[in-house]
């Protein structure tokens, strides 16, 4: 049995606070419309060459992605983003993986980027994370790898299945970042000072392996995180909203 419960919260302050959210959203695409993939973003070589296609499809509004690596020596990932576009030290970054699928070689990734530079590379020295879908001969993962400027290493690994849509998140809490996938938190990291996290301002896509491979993806981008202030502000607004009218 379905029991509905009345909310309390006025429709003015559920407008206030759905347009506060819809403000802070910087740099986010939906791909409803054409996103100019050849003129407004950047692609880069992540590692090796780059032997992949980036298209917008307009009909499933979302990109897509074809790998045309076809061995071990032709390792091809890229890095995917909107030309001139950064996020501050805290906001969120996110993507969704509608469907990712390796038909060769012996890997595949595809996910998130941030970075201390705007086009990073896998074995560079670099400081990023890579919070990603990988796709290995022992079945997918969810990986998540770090580079320090000593070396990657891999922080999380997880054998899941993909059955459906992976929403791919990077949160910034304090001196931490938060990995999560379809919300669900997976991996706290905590090894870099707050002053290495300030400087991970950029982000990409990155997509890639060592054989054909296919990806398509959407809602990628930048989601500002509201401050604590600003969020006392909403929620007194709405309690005196509340209150006003209830006299």
């Amino acid at each position: 049995m379905t029991t509905l419960t009345k909310t309390t919260l006025p429709f003015a302050a559920v407008a206030l606070l759905a347009a506060t959210s819809q403000a802070a959203t910087t740099s986010f695409d939906h791909f409803s419309t054409d996103p100019n993939i050849g003129s407004e973003w950047t692609e880069y070589t992540f590692h090796n060459t780059d032997l992949i296609t980036s298209t917008w499809n307009s009909i499933d509004q979302d990109l897509d992605f074809v790998s045309a690596a076809g061995s071990a020596a032709n390792t091809s990932l890229i890095g995917l983003y909107r030309t001139g576009t950064s996020r501050s030290a805290t906001d969120a970054v996110t993507v969704t993986v509608n469907s990712f699928t390796r038909t060769g070689g012996t890997f595949g990734q595809v996910g998130l980027v941030i970075s201390d530079v705007t086009s990073p590379t896998l074995l560079g020295s670099e400081e990023k994370y890579e919070w990603h879908i990988g796709d290995f001969n022992a079945g997918k993962q969810l990986r998540l790898r770090k580079d320090v400027g000593t070396g990657s290493f891999e922080l999380f690994s997880e054998a899941f299945t993909m059955t459906g849509s992976v929403k791919l998140d990077i949160v910034r809490v304090g001196a931490n970042y938060e990995f999560y996938a379809n919300d669900v938190l997976k991996h706290t990291a905590s090894s870099y000072s707050s002053g290495v996290h300030d400087t991970l301002v950029n982000y990409q896509i990155t997509m890639g392996g060592d054989g054909p491979a296919t990806a398509t993806v959407d809602n990628f981008g930048v989601v500002a995180v509201p401050e604590p202030s600003t969020t006392a502000l909403l929620g007194l607004g709405g309690l005196a909203l509340i209150l006003r009218r209830r006299k």
